[in-house]
């Protein structure tokens, strides 16, 4: 936490993954395949930053999640899919007395936007399966826009 004094607090926060192999074997005399940053696989980085401001029952939050471009390798040629940047924000009041008969005593309003700029998910040729899709990988990312 950043102490701004009268202008309330900051906290900053980021995390992170970054693989540097991740070796599959189909069956226990198989070779083992390379299948790090393929589509239904461990991405090797993807990291998600915080940045909250709070003054007083004021709390806003902004957070940016960064998935990087990966291969679908179950497409024909293999495809190279785009990385990733999303925005999520959210601004909340936390009422510390309730009003009349504390109806509101602990209570949080709160409003919030997933996906903030409406961005659409990277496209991947992938049919109908599974997993989901038909243009997106679900195991990643969402279709649902703000």
């Amino acid at each position: 936490m950043i102490p701004l004094g009268a202008w309330g607090d900051l906290n900053l926060g980021i995390n992170g993954t970054r693989f540097t192999k991740y070796d599959v074997q189909q069956t226990p005399v198989s070779p083992f395949v390379d299948s790090l940053n393929t589509i239904y696989n461990p991405l090797k980085f993807k990291v998600r930053g915080l940045a909250q401001w709070g003054l007083g029952p004021w709390t806003t939050n902004l957070t940016l999640s960064y998935l990087n471009g990966y291969t679908n390798n179950l497409a024909t040629p293999a495809q190279q899919v785009n990385s990733s940047l999303l925005v999520d924000a959210r601004v909340a009041y936390a009422f510390e007395s309730g009003g009349p008969m504390n109806l509101l005593k602990d209570a949080t309003l709160a409003i919030g936007a997933v996906n903030l700029f409406d961005k659409k998910p990277p496209f991947v040729n992938v049919a109908q399966s599974n997993n989901g899709g038909g243009g997106f990988d679900p195991t990643l990312t969402s279709p649902v826009g703000r």
